[in-house]
Order: C-alpha cells, then structure tokens, then sequence
C-alpha cells in the first residue's frame, strides 16, 4: 500500500517534468590494485535528464570497456537559472561505484563533464577503487533547457 501511495504521489511530478533525451561518450582512467595500478577505459550511452526547475534526475544506460555494460542515476542541482553548469550526485549500479559529477555547457544542446567516482575495490566494484572520467554530451533532440 505504501508503494502505490508513493507511486500516485511522484507520478504526476514526473509528468510535469521536462525532460531532454542525450547520447554521452566518456574517457578515463581506474585505479585498482588487481590489475595494476592505472588503467584506462571509455563508455557511449544514452540517457535521460527530467528537469524540475533548477533541480534535476538522470538515468543513463550503455556499453562501456572493460565492463562490457553500465549504468547510472543521480540527482543534481544547476547553479544558475541558465542551466550552464551543475553538479549531481548518484550510484553507478555496474560497476559498483558512488559518484559526483560537474557538468558545463559548451554550445546549445552540449556539455562537457568531469566525475569522479569512488568503488569497493571488489569484485562488485569490477575491482576498482575509483575513477575519473572526462564525458561529451550531445542532446537527441533540440530543446529547451
């Protein structure tokens, strides 16, 4: 009973939010103890931004090396009534990772990113203890924002 009361809650928030679909492309490098010290690693996904004034959620979802699949969801807050630049926070399922994540927009409808993430060190973690990527982004469609 709680879930669908929190469901009918949420579900008209969702609806009012405006929402910009994008593809991102990301380079970094992982520190881990089991396959040595540094290495590198790259992703492509697609995701998902819901805008609720200067505060937002995304989801994202793509293939990355050496992890084969990731994915991630966060929440963030845009530092100006613009949305030129923000900062997010949120867990990678796979890897295992928590993360914080600056973003800034470079031209209309692309951003640049940097994040930094921390893991386990386990195998849930895909035996990395952190990472720091440098990410692309570029909006599906032209919108708002």
């Amino acid at each position: 009973m709680k879930k669908l009361i929190i469901i009918l809650f949420l579900y008209p928030v969702f609806l009012k939010a405006q929402k910009q679909a994008y593809l991102e492309s990301n380079w970094g490098i992982c520190y881990s103890n089991d396959f040595g010290a540094v290495i590198p690693g790259t992703s492509f996904l697609i995701g998902k931004t819901m805008d609720f004034n200067n505060r937002f959620i995304d989801m994202q979802i793509g293939l990355a090396l050496p992890t084969g699949v990731t994915a991630k969801i966060g929440i963030g807050k845009y530092f100006n009534d613009e949305k030129k630049s923000n900062i997010s926070f949120g867990v990678r399922p796979w890897p295992l990772h928590g993360y914080a994540q600056l973003g800034f927009d470079t031209k209309e409808g692309k951003s640049v990113l940097l994040t930094f993430e921390g893991g386990t060190g386990q195998e849930i973690s895909f035996f990395s203890y952190g990472l720091v990527t440098v990410g692309f982004r570029w909006d599906i469609f032209k919108n708002k924002k």
